[in-house]
């Protein structure tokens, strides 16, 4: 195919582009040619976001999240070389006493508890009565802290 467009001007900039004619399924369209290699581009941008991008999780927040722990939480953790699924019974000075799917009952560090699985909201009911009012406080409307409390 010959080349249709070269050269093209757009703000005073050489764009460099080539378009050409090509038929598909009879039809007559302009196509435009390409010489740069797109999987190389995208492969360099991608390498480009995970250099620049900064972790999301740091272990000032891991330890913040592993204090809100507590009875009923299931929690995926690190136990003698095994990742288990278990829930949270007690919570110890160190760590926390759990409870595995087969029924074992074991201590384990916090610094062993890999995942947050399932909270269990025991006092949801207390604490949505503690924000229903701080809402209610800061709006002044009953039915307005209510609607924000139920969107939480």
């Amino acid at each position: 195919m010959t080349p249709v467009i070269a050269g093209m001007m757009y703000l005073d900039n050489q764009l460099g582009d080539h378009w050409e004619v090509k038929e598909e399924d009879g039809k007559k369209i302009l196509s435009k040619t390409s010489k740069e290699n797109i999987d190389q581009i995208i492969a360099t941008r991608r390498n480009r976001m995970f250099i620049t991008k900064t972790p999301s999780v740091s272990l000032a927040s891991l330890a913040d999240v592993k204090e809100m722990l507590g009875k009923g939480d299931i929690v995926k953790a690190y136990h003698k070389g095994n990742v288990i699924m278990a829930e949270i019974t007690d919570r110890l000075k160190n760590g926390f006493k759990v409870k595995t799917e087969a029924g074992k009952e074991m201590a384990i560090a916090k610094e062993q508890v890999l995942d947050l699985m399932k909270q269990q909201y025991e006092d949801m009911k207390d604490e949505s009565a503690k924000l229903v009012k701080y809402f209610q406080e800061a709006y002044g409307d009953k039915s307005y802290a209510q609607q924000l409390v139920k969107m939480k």
